[in-house]
């Protein structure tokens, strides 16, 4: 039992979401990229507040990618009225193991991907679903950027918003890394599902950017693909 080799599915969304996951991945990319070039260029302390938003906006369509994914792939080979009525409440997590299972006959290995980086993305995208508030603690350090920001100077002050950069960065890499990490054990698994086309085939140009230099940032990730834009 595998993804039918010749099928054709309606409202298949997971290219749309994993295209708006990249692209917002690409932005914070670039920008750190280029504050990090370009020392003690104010505007970086007027786009944090845009690229955190950018962090948030790639987490969650990075895991609404991936379980529209999931339940493409579930409902094309065990039919629709089979998954929708029996399996589409399952969380993401529980369809990845009904598919790897009883459709690919394959044992999940929990310890290996692409379970460890769908399960990050999880708690990430969970930690903004479901935001937990909590009291304000100031640091306890010489420069306290939240209590004193006149009296510190510019070159920490840029130090540590670069810094924070970086962070959102690495967060952003998290959703890419686990929609990569799900596109090459499915590929690998299944030869009539394409699931690089599904996440990384982008129905447009996502960036405004040259075809190669996509094909160059999703390399990092661990695909190659020939983007047909």
């Amino acid at each position: 039992m595998g993804y039918p080799e010749c099928y054709a599915r309606l409202n298949c969304l997971c290219p749309y979401y994993s295209e708006i996951a990249f692209r917002n991945y690409f932005n914070i990319k670039q920008k750190y990229l280029f504050y990090k070039n370009d020392n003690l260029n104010i505007d970086i302390f007027c786009e944090a507040h845009l690229i955190n938003e950018q962090k948030m906006i790639a987490v969650v369509f990075a895991q609404m990618a991936i379980e529209s994914f999931f339940n493409d792939y579930a409902a094309a080979c065990l039919g629709d009225n089979e998954f929708y009525d029996n399996f589409d409440k399952l969380d993401i997590i529980g369809k990845f193991q009904l598919i790897t299972k009883f459709i690919l006959k394959k044992t999940l290995d929990k310890s290996c991907e692409p379970y460890n980086s769908l399960k990050s993305l999880i708690k990430l995208r969970n930690s903004y679903i479901h935001n937990k508030s909590e009291k304000y603690k100031p640091l306890n350090q010489k420069y306290n950027i939240e209590e004193e920001p006149d009296d510190i100077p510019l070159e920490v002050m840029y130090k540590s918003e670069l810094k924070h950069y970086k962070n959102i960065l690495q967060v952003a890499e998290i959703a890419i890394k686990a929609m990569a990490e799900v596109t090459k054990f499915f590929d690998a698994s299944d030869e009539h599902v394409s699931a690089k086309f599904s996440f990384f085939g982008f129905v447009s140009n996502p960036i405004g950017l040259k075809v190669k230099d996509i094909q160059k940032e999703i390399k990092n990730f661990g695909i190659t693909y020939e983007i047909q834009i």
